[in-house]
């Protein structure tokens, strides 16, 4: 009996995400073997040991996974395009067989938005859409762990001064963060991860190497929050601010300011939208009112690093 055909749908699978970087450290960051070798892996308990890259069409590349319980996971292919910056065009395969992908071709388009970066990630040809599903949460978690790399990265210039805009106001288009991000599980559990105190001590930091020593909520509307946390030199920063909206499981609306603004932050604002999405939920992170593209950045940063947290700590529950 013949199996049965898939949709595309079913086979394909596509992934978008906006990043606060030129198209080209986009583009080195996927085709720079020692680049590759600080993000290309779908969580944080995975390491990189090895990327081969022989970039040109017709070349090869290889990349060495290791999970948290020393499996190898290799994944290898071949490039069929290479425009830089805008466009890489490559085969993939695992070196094990599993899961069962068959023959598929990944494609990733950069498309310049006035210095930040919008890319694009194709996945097809997929032989069943259990092997499409899994690729979806491999993906993501790479995505999230470039994002975290490029806003590091970022972070580090300005905190050094190398960026030019650090004093001035922001354009208007650069006034506001907004970070998307889906999570396997309901809307409920996404809520109560924002607003229970003994959840938020589990991931409100940038990093894992961050304490949260402490977290007071007074969860209603003009009620005030505050959230501490220890940086690795022992430094604090202390989040605080008040709620201006609380609909639960779909919006939460805060102010957000520090106890010792060093950076110039502001009276800004924070919301955060949760959609269903069949069970799951996608996350809409607007952050606003910044009073310089300084502040602006260095939140990008740090957001992009809680949410990283957040989802590894929803992934493990």
């Amino acid at each position: 009996m013949a199996k049965p055909q898939l949709k595309k749908s079913e086979t394909t699978l596509v992934l978008t995400r906006q990043f606060d970087a030129p198209r080209e450290q986009v583009f080195r960051a996927w085709t720079d073997p020692k680049a590759l070798m600080q993000w290309f892996a779908p969580a944080d308990s995975f390491t990189t040991p090895a990327a081969d890259v022989e970039l040109r069409v017709g070349g090869r590349y290889r990349i060495d996974m290791v999970s948290a319980d020393g499996k190898h996971h290799i994944v290898a292919g071949e490039y069929r395009e290479v425009r830089a910056p805008e466009r890489l065009v490559f085969t993939w395969a695992w070196a094990s067989k599993e899961p069962e992908t068959g023959d598929t071709l990944v494609t990733v388009e950069l498309r310049d938005l006035g210095g930040r970066t919008e890319l694009v990630l194709t996945h097809e040809r997929f032989l069943t859409a259990h092997a499409r599903d899994l690729h979806e949460q491999g993906h993501s978690g790479c995505l999230d762990r470039l994002q975290r790399l490029l806003a590091v990265e970022r972070a580090r210039r300005l905190l050094t001064g190398a960026a030019s805009d650090s004093t001035t106001m922001p354009r208007e288009r650069e006034a506001a963060i907004v970070l998307r991000r889906q999570f396997d599980a309901p809307r409920a559990q996404v809520f109560r991860a924002w607003t229970d105190p003994q959840v938020l001590m589990q991931w409100f930091a940038p990093s894992a190497d961050f304490q949260i020593p402490a977290v007071e909520v007074d969860l209603r509307v003009g009620g005030g929050y505050r959230i501490e946390m220890i940086d690795p030199d022992g430094k604090r920063h202390c989040a605080i601010g008040r709620y201006e909206e609380i609909r639960p499981p779909e919006k939460l609306v805060f102010t957000w300011t520090w106890e010792r603004d060093e950076i110039g932050t502001g009276d800004t604002l924070v919301t955060v939208d949760l959609r269903d999405v069949g069970g799951r939920t996608e996350l809409v992170l607007t952050h606003e009112r910044f009073q310089t593209a300084h502040a602006r950045e260095l939140h990008v940063f740090g957001h992009t690093g809680c949410l990283a947290r957040l989802q590894l700590l929803l992934a493990a529950t």
